[in-house]
C-alpha cells in the first residue's frame, strides 16, 4: 500500500463520521449566497421588510442602494454574502420565492382584467354571460361602464370610463382570488 503524504485528505468515511465539505464546495456555497444577496438587492425596501432579514442585513442593503461605484457595490455584495452565511438562507429563499409567486399572480390578474375590459368594451360575444356568471351583483354596473367607455371611444374622448372599468374589474378579481385562497 502506498504511503499517503500529510497534505492528502483521507476520504475514507468511518461509521458516524462525516466528510468535511471541500474547498470548492465552500466556494460554490459562498457564491450561491452572494447570488441570493444580489437577487435581494433588486427588491424594493418594502419587499425586503417582508423577508426574515436581520437589522444588520437591512442596513447593508440600505447602504448598497446608495453606492454607485462598481467596485464599491461589488464589495458591499461580498459583505452581504458573508452576512448571509450566518442567516437561514433557506428561509430567505422561500420568502423570495413567495414574493415572486405573488408577483406572477398579480401580473396574471392584471392581464385577466385587461382582457375582460377589452372584451366588454368591444362587446364580444359571450362576454355578458361570462361577466354575469362571475360577478352577478356587480354585472350591471360593469355593463354601464362598458357602454360609457364605448361612447367615449367613439367621441374620441379620454378613456376615463375604461379606466374605471379596469379598476373595478381588477378589484373584483382580486376579491374573488382572495376569497378562493382562504
Amino acid at each position: 500500500m502506498a504511503k499517503k503524504n500529510n497534505y492528502q485528505l483521507d476520504t475514507t468515511v468511518d461509521e458516524g463520521e462525516s466528510v468535511r465539505p471541500s474547498r470548492s464546495q465552500k466556494k460554490r456555497d459562498a457564491t450561491a449566497l452572494q447570488d441570493l444577496g444580489e437577487r435581494l438587492a433588486a427588491l424594493s425596501p418594502k419587499a425586503l421588510r417582508t423577508l426574515p432579514l436581520s437589522a444588520e442585513m437591512v442596513e447593508a442593503y440600505t447602504l448598497l442602494q446608495r453606492i454607485s461605484s462598481r467596485e464599491g457595490r461589488r464589495r458591499q455584495l461580498q459583505f452581504i454574502g458573508r452576512l448571509m452565511r450566518d442567516m437561514d438562507a433557506e428561509a430567505i429563499q422561500n420568502g423570495l420565492d413567495a414574493l415572486q409567486q405573488d408577483d406572477v399572480r398579480s401580473k396574471a390578474l392584471f392581464h385577466q382584467a385587461e382582457r375582460l375590459r377589452d372584451a366588454l368594451i368591444t362587446d364580444a360575444s359571450g362576454t355578458r354571460e361570462n361577466i354575469t356568471a362571475m360577478f352577478a351583483q356587480e354585472a350591471e354596473e360593469l355593463f354601464a361602464l362598458a357602454a360609457e367607455a364605448r361612447r367615449e371611444s367613439s367621441a374620441q374622448k379620454p378613456p376615463a370610463a375604461a379606466r374605471r372599468l379596469f379598476q373595478s374589474l381588477r378589484g373584483l378579481l382580486q376579491e374573488k382570488q382572495n376569497s378562493s385562497e382562504e
